[in-house]
């Protein structure tokens, strides 16, 4: 489906619904954007749903020239490509979260307390490199602070830093090096 919906965009063959495009407006996303992410040999398929009762459908993450990720959810009918959604921010790890079917835990397996779904930022280090993803869905301890991930969040994750392909907003942190004497 990947490479189909590929070609499809390249070649003008693709339409927006009116709630994919509501939501490029609120997030200011060029179709530029939606050209150069949807068409480019990174992107990869997050979820598939070939018994999407509306039809086939897919879950796919792409990058804009710029690295900004983008995710869609794409249709193919009539040989034309339809973005049916297209989910930002905390918004796709609610979907990921929904498709997985998962059941969220109600308490901590370590200290027993009450589990709260919370948006957390995390910092990732993977490779030697440090990446700050913000709006990322949680289930988080009241008692002891423990977090849990579910999988379809590592998996986005994955997909973004093993990708090479990272959003341009950058930050600086300052480097601090302590004496011996003082760590000692």
């Amino acid at each position: 489906m990947l490479e189909r919906l590929r070609v499809l965009i390249k070649a003008g063959r693709y339409r927006v619904t009116l709630h994919a495009e509501q939501e490029r407006d609120a997030d200011q996303i060029l179709t530029s954007e939606i050209e150069e992410a949807f068409t480019d040999r990174e992107s990869v398929v997050l979820e598939d749903y070939p018994d999407d009762p509306r039809g086939h459908s897919a879950l796919v993450l792409g990058f804009t020239k710029a690295m900004e990720p983008l995710h869609g959810v794409w249709s193919i009918h009539e040989k034309t490509a339809i973005l049916v959604n297209l989910p930002t921010g905390s918004k796709i790890v609610d979907q990921l979260a929904k498709v997985e079917g998962e059941v969220n835990m109600k308490s901590c397996p370590f200290c027993k307390a009450p589990l709260k779904r919370k948006t957390i930022e995390h910092v990732h280090r993977w490779g030697g490199r440090l990446f700050l993803f913000k709006n990322i869905r949680a289930e988080v301890c009241s008692q002891c602070g423990e977090t849990f991930l579910k999988p379809a969040v590592l998996r986005l994750m994955d997909t973004c830093t093993s990708s090479g392909k990272v959003g341009k907003a950058r930050i600086s942190i300052p480097v601090i090096s302590v004496p011996l004497k003082v760590s000692a």
